[in-house]
């Protein structure tokens, strides 16, 4: 099961319109992004919070359209 970070990471992902568009957004090269996707590699608490305040921003935009 992957990590909590890596969940967050993944749906900040689906957010942001795909693995490729949030690659680009935080400006991290896709091999990065996919080894913390895939478990290789811990996610800097940096793109953690990053990745938090995507989702947060999405669900409040839901609520409050």
């Amino acid at each position: 099961m992957p990590s909590v970070y890596a969940r967050a990471v993944r749906r900040a992902a689906e957010i942001a319109g795909g693995v490729n568009q949030l690659s680009a957004e935080w400006h991290v090269p896709i091999e990065e992004l996919m080894s913390w996707l895939e478990g290789t590699r811990p996610v800097p608490q940096e793109f953690f919070l990053r990745a938090v305040d995507i989702i947060t921003e999405y669900d409040v935009e839901e609520l409050n359209p």
